[in-house]
């Protein structure tokens, strides 16, 4: 009587480690242009980055910050998670900011009261 017989195994290899990636802060001085103002700030957005996991998903939506005003000046911090399905789990911080300007300030001259007929070199 023969016999025959076979092995096999099944397996699932791990998921590739989660790597997320937020940019260095960023910090901007007064009374730049805001479009200036603006395209750092979509450039530093696009330096949030993550890769590997498996099936990773992030919070908060990046798409919901905009560049501070330079009008006002601000410092927006993101505090961005992701996680992965395998339950995987990294968060990172990163600041963007521009400093607010310096208070406008008038200075007018005290009032002045000549007699009539003065020379005017007076």
């Amino acid at each position: 009587m023969k016999k025959d017989a076979c092995t096999s195994t099944f397996g699932v290899q791990a998921s590739p480690e989660l790597v997320v990636t937020c940019p260095t802060a960023q910090y901007y001085t007064a009374c730049m242009d805001q479009t200036t103002i603006d395209n750092a700030f979509d450039a530093w957005i696009d330096q949030f980055d993550v890769s590997g996991g498996c099936g990773p998903y992030m919070e908060p939506d990046l798409s919901v910050y905009s560049a501070p005003n330079v009008c006002e000046g601000d410092t927006i911090m993101i505090i961005w998670g992701v996680m992965d399905i395998c339950g995987e789990a990294k968060v990172c911080t990163s600041y963007f900011g521009v400093a607010a300007p310096a208070e406008l300030m008038v200075n007018c001259p005290s009032d002045a009261d000549y007699a009539a007929c003065e020379d005017q070199s007076t």
